[in-house]
């Protein structure tokens, strides 16, 4: 019944589905990676996704965009030169 409304919904989209690589964790992959995109907090995704180990869902599922040191740099830098200027 699953695969039956998640083929629908893949093609919807323009995917083409092919065996083995759209399902469960297709979906369970985009929840990890939205929920850290939303909150930047990895142990509020590892309490979403239920896994025991931060590794797991930071190493598997997050996939952590590699801006956001850039831009957490930035933000120590503002923070700092705000105190100086």
């Amino acid at each position: 019944l699953f695969r039956k409304f998640f083929t629908k919904a893949v093609e919807s989209i323009g995917i083409t589905p092919e065996p083995g690589q759209y399902g469960y964790h297709l979906i369970r992959h985009s929840v990890g990676r939205l929920a850290y995109e939303l909150s930047e907090n990895p142990k509020a995704v590892q309490m979403v996704l239920g896994h025991a180990r931060l590794g797991t869902t930071m190493d598997v599922y997050c996939n952590p965009d590699m801006t956001i040191p850039g831009r957490v740099s930035q933000q120590i830098y503002d923070g700092i030169t705000g105190y100086i200027n």
